[in-house]
Order: structure tokens, then sequence, then C-alpha cells
């Protein structure tokens, strides 16, 4: 099992029930909001549901087994605090929430592969307009950036989520369907990792609204692995395993 993989379908898991745990009227639709000074910000409700859980599948690559995951939070619901002169409001629906990720494999992918992604999101977001964006980053960096928002500065998150490091430059606006899903197909030429989000964002008043979430692992090279069919119990096997087209 590759547990990088494992690592990144944790943080994915750990992100959506922090979003939860720590986010300006709530609504069924985006049921924990947090306000930062005079910045708003909306996170989707995270089910157990895949169809309807508002989650992101990718499709393509190399598929690697998971585990399954699990996360749980209880807190409170409400909450305002100042921190370093910035003041945020969290609201929340619920004061208890369980999430088990519904995926169990996560893909990764080698430049020039095609990526297939398809946000299964509540059919109550049919219609609306969000964009896809695509940013080459890793999971230290998100994790610093929501933790120093959670803190009040929000520049770093703005920053790491903003088109001038969409990859995709705003070109993967779309309109949910009537299911309020919606699918996009993409290459990525160059290994590394990359954050895929579904968002609504708008500068004046700034208000972001962040619909899902999922971490893209592209390998710079492939991996070949012999092994014989069949074998003694007892004996010794040989395997091989190489990287393919890699230099010497």
């Amino acid at each position: 099992m590759n547990k990088a993989i494992v690592s990144l379908a944790a943080l994915i898991l750990a992100l959506m029930l922090l979003t939860v745990a720590v986010i300006a009227q709530p609504t069924q639709e985006f049921p924990v909001t947090v306000q930062v000074n005079t910045e708003k910000y909306y996170f989707a409700d995270h089910t157990d549901s895949l169809t309807e859980g508002n989650w992101i599948v990718l499709y393509g690559g190399s598929q690697w087994r998971l585990p399954t995951l699990r996360a749980t939070y209880q807190g409170v619901s409400s909450a305002t605090y100042t921190r370093d002169g910035n003041t945020i409001t969290i609201n929340s629906l619920f004061t208890s929430k369980s999430i088990t990720y519904p995926l169990t494999t996560h893909p990764t992918y080698l430049p020039g592969a095609t990526i297939t992604a398809v946000f299964y999101g509540k059919s109550s977001f049919a219609g609306q307009s969000v964009q896809f964006r695509l940013i080459k980053t890793g999971p230290k960096e998100v994790k610093n950036a929501l933790n120093n928002a959670f803190k009040g500065e929000t520049s770093a998150f703005k920053n790491l989520i903003s088109t001038s490091r969409d990859l995709f430059q705003g070109q993967k606006t779309v309109n949910l369907n009537s299911t309020g899903d919606a699918k996009i197909t993409f290459t990525v030429n160059n290994p590394g990792d990359y954050l895929l989000i579904v968002v609504q964002e708008q500068s004046s008043p700034y208000e972001l609204k962040l619909y899902g979430i999922t971490f893209i692992e592209v390998l710079e090279y492939d991996c070949s692995v012999t092994a014989p069919g069949e074998a003694t119990l007892g004996d010794p096997i040989r395997i091989s395993v190489s990287l393919v087209n890699a230099p010497r």
C-alpha cells in the first residue's frame, strides 16, 4: 500500500472535518461558516454519501486501495474570539459530527496522463456556477495556510487558492448539473503534488464558498514489478522492481 496516498486521503478527510469543526449564517448546504473581520467563508457539508456528500472523485491513473478512514468532531456550535487584532466568528448547525470517507481507492498519475475529476455535489446545488482550480502545492503548505487562517491571518490561504496560482487560469468554470454534479478532464505534465478545489469566490466584499477538495499526486516515473506466477511454500522467490525510464 502506498503510504503517501493513505496520508493524502486522510488529510482530505481531516480538512473536511476541520472546516466542519471551525467554520455569516450557516445553512443546510453550508452548515459551517467562518467570518474573519469582514471576510466570509462558507464550507459545504460533507457526509458519508459519495453521490450527495460533496466529494471529488478522480478517475484514471493507478488506483491504490485505502483503509477505512473515519473522523469525529465534538465541540461548540458558535464562538467569537479576537487574535492578533483579528475578530473571528464561527457558526455551525451542529456540535458533533462523524464522517467516513466514502472512497476506497485513490489514484496516482504519470506526467501527461489524462485525469478525469467528478464533483458529486448535493442535488440542491443544481444550476450553481462553480470553478475548478488546480494548484501546485503540498499538504504542508495547505495545513499551514489553514492554521494561519483560523488564527485570523488569511492572506496565505487566499493566495494559495487564488486565480493567480490556478493552473487552469479560470478556464474550468462550470454549471452544476441537475444532480449538483460536474465533470472535467485535463492533463498534468509535470510531476509533483497538486490541490484540486471546487469554489465560488468574490472579491468585494470578500466571500469564499468551498464545495470540495482533493489532492492529486503525479509521479516522476512508473514502477514495474515482476514476480513468479506461482511459488512453493518455504522456497525463496525472486521479485524484480524497477522504475520505468528512470536514469541509471
